[in-house]
């Protein structure tokens, strides 16, 4: 799925059953850069965001907790979608 189509099914509220990859490239979209990655604890930075981005898989998929925390980054620090 690409990550501009993922981004608007997510804004829509549908946040259960979202592949941890596609979330992954979502994030990497929005520039968010892996940082470090302990276990199954991904660790991803951005430059305009003070808070750092924790997610981890559970059985493939991201968390729908995890996801709401980046849809308030996104719009709480103006991110925007890199094409």
């Amino acid at each position: 799925m690409k990550p501009k189509k993922l981004y608007e099914r997510l804004r829509s509220g549908a946040l259960a059953n979202v592949s941890f990859k596609y979330f992954v490239k979502l994030l990497e979209a929005f520039e968010f850069k892996l940082d470090r990655c302990r276990g199954d604890h991904f660790i991803y930075i951005h430059w305009d965001c003070p808070d750092d981005m924790n997610v981890q898989p559970v059985d493939g998929d991201a968390k729908p907790y995890q996801i709401k925390q980046f849809l308030a980054g996104v719009k709480s620090y103006n991110l925007c979608m890199q094409d």
